[in-house]
């Protein structure tokens, strides 16, 4: 990398001319603003193969902040051109796939996102509420495991398909346990060093691609075996869209622990992977999931 610095308008300019000389023969490379999690526009380059008709997009923030920390814009280039290539399937998925609910319905997924934030786009989408939090679905596409291949169902799907937002979220719980197995282990095997025993005593729950894993905490029977682990109900944590924290409810502060999850959020989370401030507590003896605090409807 030479000495000089570039500004931040440079260096997009200079990245979209590197990625489109690396780009493979016979693929075309389209630059536009992808609409994300929580409305935030996420910049991404979008590889158009010809003959194919998928085409994997990559998102392109973040990728300025490397380059002050030293990275090339060639290296950057070729990163984002080789994840493209990852991401493309060996072969395109039947035309029919996406119309046809019995080919659906065993790869149908769910997320959790925050209800307030996504507002605009769950007017177009079935969803089940939950709190503060909206259940939506997608298809997880056949092919590589990567964000790219899942699909949001729209209204439009649905109505196709003759479903509603229960058959979908019944059909997601059945699916999710066995295509994104959840993954809870303790804080300190994800950060990879020990941390004191009373912070220890808090868990990650995630799937197992840690991507959109929030939504493992509706496995069903999950939360039941935890807390009956524990011999505790469950204070659940929203660290952000891909992970919940889970503790011992006894001796807790919600309130307390809502500050904790507000500091987090402001200074460790991205605005699109941003789920909640809120805490919620897993009631072991009624199976359900309530807003603990602030104070909520009565939940799942």
């Amino acid at each position: 990398m030479t000495d000089i610095v570039l500004s931040e308008e440079e260096f997009n300019r200079r990245m979209e001319d590197a990625i489109l000389e690396r780009r493979p023969e016979g693929c075309r490379v389209e630059f536009a603003d992808r609409r994300c999690n929580n409305g935030i526009a996420q910049p991404v380059a979008r590889f158009r193969m010809e003959g194919r008709a998928m085409s994997p997009a990559v998102a392109l923030s973040g990728l300025f902040e490397k380059y002050l920390r030293g990275s090339s814009v060639e290296e950057l280039a070729e990163a984002v051109v080789r994840t493209a290539m990852e991401g493309l399937p060996d072969q395109d998925p039947d035309p029919g796939f996406l119309a046809d609910f019995k080919k659906v319905r065993k790869r149908l997924g769910m997320r959790l996102v925050n209800a307030g934030r996504n507002r605009d786009i769950l007017e177009t989408i079935p969803w089940i509420p939950l709190e503060d939090l909206a259940v939506t679905f997608y298809v997880l596409m056949p092919g590589p495991a990567s964000g790219g291949g899942m699909v949001q169902v729209r209204d439009r799907e649905a109505e196709n398909w003759q479903v509603s937002a229960g058959d979908l979220y019944r059909e997601a719980l059945k699916n999710c346990p066995v295509i994104l197995p959840p993954v809870c282990r303790k804080l300190s095997d994800f950060l990879g060093y020990q941390l004191e025993e009373e912070e220890d005593a808090m868990r990650m729950l995630t799937n197992e691609r840690q991507w959109y894993g929030a939504a493992a905490m509706l496995y069903p029977g999950f939360l039941a075996s935890e807390a009956g682990r524990l011999g505790d109900d469950l204070y659940i944590l929203p660290s952000s869209v891909h992970e919940v924290m889970l503790l011992p409810a006894s001796d807790e502060d919600p309130a307390a622990l809502a500050g904790i999850v507000s500091l987090a959020n402001r200074s460790d989370v991205a605005e699109e992977e941003f789920l909640s401030d809120s805490v919620y507590l897993y009631r072991r003896k009624e199976d359900r999931i309530v807003r603990a605090f602030p104070p909520g409807k009565t939940g799942h």
